[in-house]
């Protein structure tokens, strides 16, 4: 999901038209710093993440403000509380919760400056299964598609998310490194293959309100342009859908418009978003955020590289062979790094990183779902 940080003080900045006359700073750009962001949601049978931070300006130069050591917790209509534990993040969670669909739960938050947060009472909502997802290549890119439905009925307004995770490739073997102008074997190697992961910045929703049936198909999920390195080797992509409630899928829909239709002076002004969360200190306190709780339901697609070849993105190693009466003018200044050598005792180098190690940019650990 787009994070809300700075949405508040986007409000204000729309306010802002240029002009000749003198610069006008609107009062809201300061005065819409602090605000309380509440982002995630209650799921039963799957563990739960809560998002906690606070608006800032946009003269801030920090872009995201964690809400710290706040005490967060569901309690249940029924009396019983569940506590979430925090870190440094501000993110908040629990374990897989098995939670009684007769109840209604509700989000209460302490902060340790003593502000206490609460929302209204919802109810669980079940999230049908996901039927597919597939895929579509054209000249630009990749883009994916997700495709369910309620047999039932009982849905129609639907919530997701996604994690991206692909394979990161060295093309070579960087055997050795240039020491005490000598050419020594490198220990360890660095590594060739790795793992990147993103998560969905996008506020995803789609509805069957206006339809006969719930079926929601072909709702774009992501799209990967012709010349992303996401596709060069191995992508996976994991889905989350939720079931949403009407009123819920209407602050989403608000929250939509305010983060990716304003851009332009000819869109449409962002508006004050009101969700179900709300200050119990200070009434007119505004809070960004919508509590909901259901069930959560996911899907996960590979896609292999030799699936859409051909591809744009390549890795691009310009290779130096450099002779034995060499060494110390190309590899002594330290930028161009030594990676194998031939019989003849010509050592080959290149100066892109991502050429030999591909920890500069992802991660060498395999991530234990990885087929």
């Amino acid at each position: 999901m787009k994070k809300w940080w700075n949405f508040a003080a986007l409000i204000g900045a729309s306010l802002s038209v240029s002009s000749c006359v003198d610069p006008y700073e609107p009062e809201i750009i300061t005065e819409a710093q602090n605000y309380l962001v509440i982002e995630g949601a209650l799921n039963s049978g799957a563990p739960t993440e809560l998002r906690l931070s606070r608006t800032v300006g946009l003269a801030d130069p920090n872009t995201y403000s964690p809400e710290r050591f706040a005490v967060v917790s569901v309690e249940s209509d029924g009396g019983n509380m569940i506590y979430l534990t925090g870190n440094a993040n501000g993110i908040y969670t629990a374990p897989d919760l098995d939670l009684n669909p007769a109840h209604r739960y509700r989000l209460r938050i302490q902060t340790n400056t003593s502000g206490e947060y609460l929302s209204d009472y919802v109810t669980l909502k079940p999230t049908p299964p996901i039927d597919s997802i597939h895929w579509v290549q054209t000249a630009e890119g990749v883009q994916l598609y997700v495709n369910t439905h309620d047999p039932l009925g009982s849905t129609r307004y639907y919530r997701w998310e996604y994690e991206e995770t692909w394979e990161v490739r060295a093309p070579y073997r960087a055997e050795f490194e240039y020491v005490d102008r000598q050419i020594v074997p490198r220990d360890p190697i660095p590594p060739r293959l790795c793992w990147a992961q993103e998560n969905s910045a996008q506020v995803l929703i789609g509805s069957s309100a206006r339809l006969v049936r719930d079926v929601i198909f072909n709702q774009p999920l992501v799209f990967i342009p012709h010349t992303s390195w996401k596709l060069s080797q191995r992508y996976s992509l994991l889905a989350k859908q939720y079931a949403l409630s009407r009123e819920a899928f209407e602050y989403y829909q608000q929250l939509k418009k305010n983060t990716e239709e304003t851009g332009s002076f000819f869109d449409p002004l962002p508006v004050e978003l009101r969700g179900n969360i709300y200050s119990v200190n200070n009434a007119q306190e505004p809070v960004i955020g919508y509590f909901d709780a259901g069930s959560v339901q996911e899907q996960r697609i590979y896609i292999d590289g030799s699936e859409v070849n051909p591809w744009g993105y390549r890795v691009r190693c310009d290779i130096v062979m450099v002779s034995p009466d060499s060494l110390d003018f190309y590899f002594g200044g330290g930028t161009l790094q030594p990676l194998y050598k031939d019989d003849e005792g010509n050592y080959y180098g290149s100066e892109n990183i991502d050429c030999y190690d591909c920890s500069a940019k992802a991660n060498p650990v395999k991530p234990d779902f990885w087929e």
